[in-house]
Parts: structure tokens; C-alpha cells; sequence
């Protein structure tokens, strides 16, 4: 006889009552795994758009949590919505750990072997070259640039400086065409 209880209080308690029941946790894994692991799959592979062993990944936690559930002595009443929301949470937070850590590379130290007095000669050559073509251009199409290079959105970079993300991105491919021109003409005078 099962008996209906209260939401536990776990990160799925919104989501569903959960049931106590005497639990067989092998076969409904089993019945829920070929049912939605297809389905789960396809959503995470276009969710992450980078690779199926990152949607392989994704869908044996999925799985993984739903046996702790199971284990645990409660059993979502829709599994396959249970699936899916704890599959989109984990890519939510895969999204931000990806994030995070791009951030964080630059922070990270080079062991690199020091570039050479020619290499650096030209590089500080070029990085003039580019500063001089840069303060050519207006000081919101230089900032524009500067941040999209930083890899803020366009969205980001509209409220840095005052326009709306669409306005933005035509600035920013604009700003991109004049300094190419900017670069070639200076190269020519070479």
C-alpha cells in the first residue's frame, strides 16, 4: 500500500508529489532509460551544441540523480518531466562552470618560453600599428571593439555605451571594416 507524504525537501520538491513506496529501483530505471534516454539525449546534445560525449555526460547524471532519488525511497509521479528539468539544471550549471572558467584562464600562469627580442620587437611593432588604427575610430567603436574582444555580449556592450544591442552589433561589424581599412592603408604607406 503506498502512501502519499508531503514534498521532500530536495532540490526536486517543486517539481511533483513524491511518493514512499517499496521501490524495485533496477527495473524502473530501466523502464524510464529506454522510454526517455533517447529524447534526453537529443535535448541535451542541441542544448550543449558541442559535442555528443558532453549530452552523454549530461544524461548518465541525469540517471545517476534519478537512481539517488530512487534509492532514497521516492519516486517523482512524472519521470519524464523529472528527467528533463534535472537534465536542464545540469546544463544551466554546466553553462556557468564553463563560464566561470573561461574567465578564470587568463589567471592562469604561462610557463611559455619568453618570446625572443625579434618576436617581441614585432609584436610591440603590431600592437602600435593596431593602437594607432584603434584611436582612428570613434571612442564608442573603439570601446565597442575593445569589449567584444573581451568576449562581452552585445547586449553587454549596448549598455556600456549606450545603444541597443542591434545598434551595437552594426557598430561593432562597421568599427571592424574601417579598421581593416585603417590597418591596410597604414600597411601600404609602409
Amino acid at each position: 500500500m503506498e502512501t502519499l507524504q508531503a514534498p521532500v525537501t530536495t532540490s526536486m520538491a517543486s517539481m511533483a508529489r513524491v511518493r514512499r513506496i517499496d521501490l524495485d529501483v533496477e527495473a524502473i530505471v530501466t523502464e524510464a532509460f529506454d522510454a526517455h534516454a533517447a529524447r534526453l539525449k537529443a535535448f541535451a546534445t542541441h542544448a550543449v551544441r558541442d559535442g555528443k560525449a558532453d549530452a552523454d555526460d549530461l544524461v548518465q547524471e541525469t540517471f545517476l540523480r534519478l537512481i539517488r532519488e530512487l534509492k532514497a525511497g521516492s519516486v517523482p509521479d512524472n519521470i519524464a518531466a523529472w528527467l528533463f528539468t534535472v537534465c536542464s539544471r545540469l546544463i544551466i550549471s554546466r553553462g556557468r562552470r564553463r563560464s566561470v572558467a573561461d574567465r578564470m584562464k587568463s589567471l592562469f600562469v604561462n610557463r611559455d618560453v619568453a618570446p625572443s627580442p625579434e618576436e617581441r620587437a614585432i609584436r610591440n611593432d603590431e600592437s602600435a600599428h593596431l593602437n594607432r588604427g584603434l584611436h582612428a575610430l570613434s571612442s564608442d567603436a573603439r570601446i565597442a571593439l575593445l569589449l567584444a574582444a573581451a568576449g562581452y555580449s552585445s547586449s553587454e556592450i549596448g549598455s556600456a555605451i549606450g545603444r541597443s544591442p542591434g545598434a551595437t552589433l552594426t557598430l561593432i561589424c562597421r568599427s571592424r571594416l574601417r579598421l581593416r581599412e585603417l590597418l591596410a592603408s597604414a600597411e601600404d604607406q609602409r
